[in-house]
């Protein structure tokens, strides 16, 4: 026993060694991401009902660093999803303005195909309300006696 400590044993090396691992090799974290996550996860799976204390003590690590690595990348996912999610609101809001930018002109084609013929080409531009308020009024303002000879039978 007394050899081993004065050799300095793998326990003190081998703890030196494996912290920061992911920090150190950023290429494992891109080879676990390219690994497909069921041979992952059976293997750490194995690890962690093995009997050795040592690969399960780093498995939990590796499995601590890439739960930090992949929390970066959900923010990043979030934040992706945001501007998505920004950019199909504004693709909305533009088609939805062009909708009623064509309803609003075929209206008004509508009404001036109606109110030109009689006089009354002017309206068109009046909202719905008070077309209607003037159309009335100016129906109102007719005598009595003409608007009958111009009912239809």
């Amino acid at each position: 026993m007394r050899r081993l400590g004065a050799k300095g044993g793998s326990v003190g090396k081998g703890n030196a060694q494996r912290r920061g691992a992911i920090e150190k090799t950023p290429e494992l974290r891109s080879v676990l991401r390219t690994m497909d996550p069921h041979i992952v996860k059976a293997g750490l799976e194995e690890i962690l009902v093995g009997n050795n204390a040592g690969a399960k003590v780093s498995a939990v690590k590796l499995l601590a660093d890439l739960e930090l690595y992949r929390q970066g990348d959900r923010d990043s996912r979030e934040n992706e999803l945001k501007l998505q999610i920004k950019t199909a609101a504004e693709e909305f809001d533009r088609k939805f303005a062009y909708r009623l930018e064509r309803m609003d002109a075929i209206r008004r084609k509508q009404l001036l195909e109606i109110l030109e013929p009689i006089g009354l080409g002017e309206l068109v531009d009046l909202d719905d309300g008070q077309l209607v308020r003037e159309l009335a009024r100016r129906l109102a303002a007719i005598p009595a006696a003409v608007r009958e000879e111009h009912v239809a039978p």
